[in-house]
């Protein structure tokens, strides 16, 4: 895994988890609108996380269209099917991604999906920076 920086590693395991891909920049873009978000925010948020209401809410918004979050929940089966495709080719970083997976299922304990999309976010970063250290 000595191609990958750690910061590096963990935004794209947050960007790879969270489904900010071309796929769903549409999306991203419709939860922006929703929430009052501003466009050129999208990544800080996702990379840097929410700073208030509005952007918790832009990410349980992006996360439940991404399939992520289904009733307010997260769900892990889901993440785990797109880290799959995105890290098919580098192993250890789809290690990485599944181990957090299985950390955050268990801690993200949102009752709504605001909640649920600010913690799984957190998670993931915290997660994948430990797991990484780990590894090294």
């Amino acid at each position: 895994m000595n191609c990958f920086a750690p910061a590096a590693l963990v935004l794209l395991l947050v960007a790879a988890i969270a489904g900010v891909h071309a796929g769903d920049k549409e999306n991203d873009k419709k939860c922006a609108s929703e929430w009052n978000i501003q466009e050129s925010d999208i990544r800080r948020v996702f990379h840097e996380g929410p700073t208030n209401q509005n952007e918790k809410c832009f990410l349980g918004c992006a996360f439940t269209a991404g399939g992520l979050i289904v009733n307010g929940q997260f769900s892990a089966a889901t993440a785990r099917a797109k880290v799959a495709e995105r890290y098919k080719d580098n192993a250890d970083a789809l290690k990485v991604a599944n181990d957090s997976i299985d950390t955050c299922s268990k801690e993200v304990t949102g009752t709504d999906a605001c909640e649920t999309g600010t913690q799984l976010r957190a998670c993931i970063e915290r997660t994948a920076k430990q797991l990484f250290s780990a590894s090294r």
